[in-house]
C-alpha cells in the first residue's frame, strides 16, 4: 500500500487566456504513481501552491529493484486529465530504496516483505515517511 501525502512549493505554471495570450498562475496539481505498470491517479486540487491528496493506493510489489514512478501534473480542468496537462516534476525510487534494504526479506512463498512493517500489516506493504 502506498499512500501520497501531498506535495509543496510547487512552481507558477502557464495557463492559456485565450486572445490575451498566456499568463502564469496557482497549479491545479494531480499525481500520477506507477510501479510495476500498474498506474494510479489522485483528483486534481482546486489552484494550490501546496497540495494535499492523501491518496491510498495498493499495489503488488515483486522485486525490491522495482521503480516507482511519481508525475505532479497540472490539469487545466478539475473535473478530467487531458492529453496536454504540464508535467510539473517527476522523481524516481526503487521499492528497496524505500523500504531500506536491509529491512527487506524474502517469505516462504518468494514474496518480498518489510521486516520492520508495523504488527497486523498486510505483507508487500511499502512505508514511508
Amino acid at each position: 500500500e502506498v499512500t501520497v501525502i501531498s506535495a509543496r512549493n510547487l512552481p507558477q505554471v502557464i495557463w492559456t487566456a485565450g486572445k490575451d495570450g498566456d499568463f502564469l498562475g496557482l497549479p491545479q496539481a494531480y499525481c500520477i504513481f506507477t510501479l510495476n505498470r500498474q498506474t494510479q491517479s489522485t483528483v486534481i486540487t482546486r489552484k494550490d501552491w501546496s497540495p494535499h491528496w492523501n491518496a491510498r493506493f495498493s499495489m503488488e510489489v515483486n522485486h525490491v529493484w522495482q521503480v516507482c514512478t511519481t508525475k505532479v501534473m497540472h490539469s487545466k480542468s478539475l473535473s478530467r486529465t487531458h492529453k496536454e496537462d504540464h508535467n510539473i516534476g517527476t522523481f524516481s525510487l526503487s521499492v528497496g530504496a524505500i523500504l531500506n534494504w536491509r529491512g527487506v526479506a524474502r517469505d516462504a512463498e518468494g514474496r518480498w516483505i518489510a521486516c520492520h512493517r508495523p504488527a497486523m500489516a498486510p505483507m508487500g506493504s511499502i512505508y514511508t515517511n
